[in-house]
Order: C-alpha cells, then structure tokens, then sequence
C-alpha cells in the first residue's frame, strides 16, 4: 500500500508540473500575438475560466455515474471528480493514454474491475463525441449554409467527425470497434453485460450535453470580453468552440488537441469576424482555457488533500 501511495504521490507533482509546462509553453507560443491587447481579467473573463472549471467538474460527475452504472461499485461524487480531474490533466500526454491509466490504476486500487472502468472511458469519449456533434454540426450547417459553397474547407472538419459520429449512433458496429481494439490490446473483451442499455445511452447522451453548453457560454463570455459579438450570434460561437474542442480530442497524436482546435475556431469564427480577430480569439481562449486547467489542478489537490484527511 505504501508504494501504490508513493506512486500516486509521484503522479500528482506531473500532473501540476505537466499544465503548468503547457500553460507557460501557451503563453511563450503566443506572446508576440497579444501584444497590445488587454488580458486584464473582466467579468466576463473570470466567468468563462469558472466555467470551464465547471465544465470539467461536471464531466467527471458524469463519468462517475457511468462507472457506477457499469461496475454497481460505490463511488461518491467527490472521488469520481478527483479521478476524472486526474486524468483531464493527464490529457497534455498523446492518445489519451494516460487518462485511460490514471483511471485504470484507481479502479486496481479500488478492486474494481479494470475492463468495466475501460468500458466507462470508452462510453465517456462516446458521450462526448454525440454531445459535441448532434447539436453543433445542425446548428452550423443552417448558420453557415451559404458559407459552405464559397469555402469547402468549411467541410474538413465534419469530416474528421463524421466516421466517429456514425460509429456511436450504429449500436453493432460500435460493439465490434471497441472489441475490436480490445483483441488487439489482447484484452478480455465486452459482453452485452457489460454495455450500457439504450436508454441509459439516451440518458447519458443528453446530460453530457449539459458540459458541452457550459463549454460553449464561456467561449462566449471571452469572445463577448475581447471583440463584442451580437447576442444572434452567440448559439453560434458557443458552437464553434464546443466542435473545435471534439476536432482537437479526435486529434489523438496531438497534445490537448494543441492547434487543431484553434485552427477550427479561426475557421468558423472568420465567416463572422476578420480573421485576425479569429486568431486573436482563439489564441486568448486556449490561454484561458489553460488558465482553467491551473485551477483543475488546484482543485485535484485540494480533493486529493481532503481524501488524505479522511483517511
């Protein structure tokens, strides 16, 4: 036991040193790019990094009672939070490897089966995939419908999602996929037991929405803050950044989807902006965003630290 805690010990200082490592690296990246422009902190702006603090806090409330769901184990609130903001930070390391370990060393510690805990990572990228695209690809398609002929490279991002949506909403074709990747992993792989119902998918679907519209009304808040966008295009802002993010999670090899999802948002955001808007935009919303993953951490801890206590 002494040495599964020192390794977990060990665990928590590289997820502080990890986001504090990309904050600076964001920071340094762009610097020349936010010359002149004002980041002192607003309203607005204290409202959108809360907000996705909260986005995340309420994925990981989320994730836990899918884990619950699948495994029947008792996980409270707190603890669920406490892993799934473990493994958020641990999203900087490519291919989500890490986040899926950090979540699989817990499960081991706990005693609960490894392969339902795979499973609830599995359906909590699922989830956050349809969330991110169901109710963001109509709504831009209608806003943008001209916009599309003048500029198919409008179209590159639905395209990247499009193979990923149509895989979670075909039930067989998704059960061969995951198994499919467990063979490979030469991994036991899933039952019908193991699987959710459809209408706890249906459910789940539609609360992981709810983190999605709380992502999207803190893009909002910075685009508000930094440039000023009429509230008719607010639905549609808070779109763009929710799709970009999913682009940039589907962009497994790169770090927190560093880049792609920035590129998404300048090329929505410039069929309503100028594009050096758009990029300024975008750049000052990772910077937050980044900002938030400081306080992710901060709250990691102080769960983390408040867990020790109890002990």
């Amino acid at each position: 036991m002494k040495k599964i805690a020192r390794y977990r010990s060990l665990l928590s200082w590289v997820i502080i040193i990890v986001t504090v490592y990309f904050f600076a690296k964001t920071l340094k990246n762009n610097w020349d790019n936010l010359e002149g422009v004002s980041l002192a902190p607003d309203l607005l702006i204290v409202a959108a990094v809360i907000l996705f603090v909260l986005s995340i806090v309420s994925s990981g409330l989320l994730w836990g009672k899918v884990a619950k769901k699948l495994t029947g184990a008792r996980v409270s609130a707190a603890e669920a939070v406490r892993i799934h903001l473990a493994s958020w930070l641990l999203k900087y390391i490519p291919g989500q490897a890490g986040s899926l370990l950090n979540k699989l060393a817990w499960a081991k510690q706990r005693n609960i089966d490894g392969k339902k805990i795979t499973a609830s990572f599995i359906y909590e990228n699922v989830f956050l995939v349809l969330a991110s695209t169901v109710p963001t690809i109509p709504i831009l398609l209608i806003a943008l419908g001209d916009k599309f002929s003048e500029n198919e490279t409008l179209f590159l991002p639905l395209l990247i999602v499009a193979p990923f949506v149509f895989m979670v909403l075909t039930p067989w074709f998704f059960t061969k996929a995951i198994n499919l990747l467990f063979r490979l992993a030469k991994k036991q792989q899933l039952t019908q037991e193991d699987m959710l119902t459809g209408r706890d998918n249906l459910k789940f679907f539609v609360l992981f929405i709810i983190p999605r519209i709380i992502n999207g009304a803190a893009f909002v808040f910075i685009a508000e803050s930094l440039i000023g966008i009429p509230a008719s295009q607010y639905l549609v802002f808070g779109s763009i950044y929710v799709l970009a993010g999913i682009v940039g999670v589907l962009a497994i090899f790169v770090p927190s989807g560093l880049g792609v999802r920035e590129a998404v948002i300048v090329l929505f955001a410039s069929a309503y902006i100028p594009t050096e808007q758009a990029v300024l935009l975008a750049i000052v919303s990772r910077l937050y965003a980044t900002i938030a993953d400081i306080l992710v951490a901060v709250v990691y801890l102080w769960l983390k630290r408040s867990e020790a206590v109890k002990s």
